[in-house]
Parts: C-alpha cells; structure tokens; sequence
C-alpha cells in the first residue's frame, strides 16, 4: 500500500501531466481491494480474476473523477467505483446464461420476480450481493450508486438536447443577419462577446447593440412559443 503522501504526489502525476507509470503504480497498489470485492461475487477463481481485471477499470476511473479538494480519501472514493464495476460485470463474468446486470442485483438480493426463473437458476453460482460489506459498512446493494446515467436516460437527454437544438435554430432563422450575428456572439458562444466588441464592429454604439439584443431574444421568444402551439412548424 502506499502512503499517503505519495499516494497524492502519484494522483496529481496521473491528472496534472498524464502520468501512465504514476495511473499503474495506484491501480497494483489497490489489486487487493480489487480482488477483495471480486471475490464476494464468486468462488470461481477465474471469474474472481476476470471481475477483479474490471475492478481496476474502477479504479482508473475513479483516478479520472478524484477530486481531493473534496476532503474524502481516495481509498473510499475508489472503492465505490470498484464495486460498481465489479457489479455491472457480475452477471455477465459468474453466470453461463447472460443475465442483464439489474436483474442479476435483483435476483441476488431476494427480490425475484414471478417469470425471473431462469434468472434465478443462472444466478445460482454467485454470492449475494445483499451481504454486508464489513461490520459497520452498509450492504453493498445500498452502496452500488453509479454517478453515470443509464442508457434509457441518456437517450432521453440527447433527444431533449436534439429538439432544443432545433428550437434555437427556427427562432434564429426569424432574425435579420445582425441580429444572428449579435445573438450568437452574446449568448451561443462559450465565452459571450461584450457589447463594447460588437459594437466597435458594427460600428455602433453599446447600447444600440444592447436594444438590438433584446430585440432578437424577443422575436427568438415568440417564435419558439409559434411552434410550441403549432407542431408542425417544427417539422
């Protein structure tokens, strides 16, 4: 195990300048936590191998999102990403039939439902996840919290995003050209242009090319509430 202070020098290597050896070194020196987790899930030795392999992925990704600043260690912070991976990849490592990973945590955790037999059956040969952890420690079913959206509410996400896209891009095409130029550089950019840019480019005042802003969003405003109220303005 390392000590603390290399440990951080090793984190900040891996985050800072991308660091391969630093990133290696922290995942041999959590193996045994790897290992430590994989083993509740099977007795099988191969599959303890192949889940604990995922549960370094865990630990790559928690040394991705690991803040220090936050105060909390990052043994505890990677554990919780070592479980999630080594859950997610449970019911496809310790099962002979392919048993998606919810219901697999399901099954495992005594709340089968009625059809779920043959879930139930391939399930047979891992642990039960409804274990606890250690004493003191919360079960591990309480624990699996993935920060990640599932792919149902990712697909969502990127639908919504899809039709606010197409949205801005009606109301925009009811402006003059200024008024898409001024709109886009104040308000579509990762870094909004100032009024006093803009208009040293128009060769304008600050606060015509204030009125000509508000002017714009209102029209993109009515515009879009046009096509909220008329469907097929959005086709």
């Amino acid at each position: 195990m390392l000590k603390p202070e290399e440990e951080a020098r090793l984190i900040a290597a891996w985050q800072r300048d991308g660091d391969t050896a630093a990133r290696d070194r922290i995942v041999r020196a959590y193996a045994r936590l790897c290992y430590s987790i994989a083993a509740r899930y099977s007795s099988n030795p191969d599959h303890v191998d192949d889940l604990a392999q995922e549960g370094s992925f865990g630990i790559m990704r928690a040394l991705d999102r690991y803040d220090p600043a936050r105060g909390t260690r990052f043994s505890t912070y990677s554990r919780n990403w070592v479980k999630n991976f080594v859950a997610a990849s449970a019911a496809k490592v310790s099962t002979v039939v392919d048993v998606p990973a919810r219901t697999f945590i399901e099954v495992r955790s005594g709340k089968a439902r009625e059809g779920m037999e043959a879930a139930v059956a391939a399930s047979n040969p891992a642990v039960s996840l409804d274990a606890p952890a250690r004493e003191g420690e919360m079960d591990l079913l309480e624990r699996l919290v993935s920060p990640e959206p599932d792919p149902e509410a990712a697909a969502g996400q990127a639908s919504l995003e899809r039709h606010h896209r197409m949205l801005v891009e009606k109301a925009l095409a009811v402006l003059t050209e200024r008024e898409r130029t001024v709109v886009r550089r104040r308000s579509l950019t990762v870094v909004p242009d100032t009024l006093d840019h803009i208009a040293a480019d128009f060769g304008l005042t600050r606060e015509r090319i204030r009125q000509i802003e508000v002017s714009a969003l209102e029209k993109m405003k009515s515009a879009i509430i046009a096509i909220g109220a008329d469907p097929s303005l959005s086709d």
